[in-house]
């Protein structure tokens, strides 16, 4: 018997399963059915970039052009509903409306992550102490440009949190910084 590709693997759990399924899911069927032996230091990344290298409407400069799996909104795959492998050149067989609800599924999912994130940024930066924030507004500062940056002393610092140097063209410019946390939230 010839050995299996991972590919070959991927696709003999989804034929038995005959249902959607998880990478994780994937991944512990392949290993306990002994489907491929994977010499990876991360096994479980392996499957899941091949199965994204495969899958329709996921298409970047290491996807394959064949195409076996597709995934769904909640991150399962399964494989593709027609009988043999499609290529970028036969994409039409593919309904317009599963592309559209893939995309917007995706754009969903970033939204709902962007959002998740700058909130949980926003309360992290509130519930750090005022002299600790200054700090990190320096840091952050330097990161943008600033160079000689310095932190005022906390108290009696005149409003003024730091001082530092931003090029700006060719000249340098004296700045001088403010810190502010308000609690109205808006981004």
């Amino acid at each position: 018997m010839r050995k299996r590709t991972i590919i070959q693997a991927i696709i003999d759990v989804l034929t038995e399963e005959q249902r959607p399924l998880s990478v994780k899911v994937i991944y512990n069927k392949i290993v306990s059915k002994e489907y491929y032996n994977f010499k990876a230091q991360n096994p479980y990344n392996v499957v899941r970039v091949e199965l994204r290298r495969h899958c329709v409407g996921i298409d970047f400069p290491s996807a394959q052009k064949k195409k076996y799996f597709q995934v769904f909104n909640d991150g399962t795959y399964s494989l593709l509903q027609y009988s043999d492998s499609i290529n970028s050149s036969t994409k039409n067989k593919i309904p317009i409306d599963y592309e559209q609800k893939c995309v917007e599924g995706l754009r969903e999912l970033r939204k709902d992550f962007t959002n998740n994130f700058k909130e949980h940024i926003l309360a992290q930066l509130k519930d750090i102490d005022p002299e600790i924030f200054e700090i990190f507004c320096k840091k952050l500062l330097m990161v943008y440009g600033f160079k000689d940056l310095k932190v005022t002393r906390a108290k009696r610092d005149g409003g003024i949190d730091g001082y530092g140097k931003l090029k700006v063209g060719i000249s340098h410019l004296n700045v001088a910084v403010q810190c502010k946390r308000w609690n109205k939230t808006s981004y």
